[in-house]
């Protein structure tokens, strides 16, 4: 039993699974998990600044079509990347097109550590604590590197 014990934990280590403090479940960091609404249109993403999976994603104007953008002071907040933008321009492709959850419950990069109540809003770092009271979300399990986040509607 013990040896199962043992394979089981260095299969999690390895595939990013850790222990949650004083219980026996498990979670993925590696992965993010949306509970809500997500587009999936195929919209292109801006090869300035490609949206990381997790992190607060604006749209910005490229030549007349809007792109995904990961979010920057003074942009408008969208939502949350699903998964990571890659840039293809070496070979003449333009960026994959990704998902992105505007509604709901999503795992996300959070720039603080936050607790569960907590209203956070958009940075480029990430979510952070909202320090007027209002935000892009309300934090339902909290963490010092990614929260479970339950997004307002837009």
């Amino acid at each position: 039993m013990k040896l199962v014990c043992s394979l089981l934990a260095l299969f999690a280590t390895f595939c990013g699974w850790k222990k949650l403090n004083k219980s026996n479940f498990l979670y993925n960091t590696e992965s993010i998990v949306a509970q809500g609404s997500i587009i999936k249109a195929g919209i292109h993403s801006d090869e300035a600044n490609l949206p990381k999976r997790g992190f607060p994603v604006s749209i910005k104007d490229d030549n007349g079509k809007g792109v995904f953008s990961l979010y920057s002071e003074g942009s408008v907040f969208i939502g949350v990347a699903l998964e990571d933008a890659f840039s293809y321009k070496e070979f003449g492709l333009k960026p994959n097109t990704i998902s992105v959850c505007y509604e709901g419950i999503v795992n996300a990069v959070v720039a603080e550590s936050v607790i569960a109540g907590d209203i956070v809003t958009a940075s480029d770092k990430g979510f952070k604590k909202s320090l007027d009271g209002h935000g892009v979300g309300i934090v339902i399990r909290g963490g010092s590197n990614y929260a479970e986040i339950l997004l307002k509607s837009l």
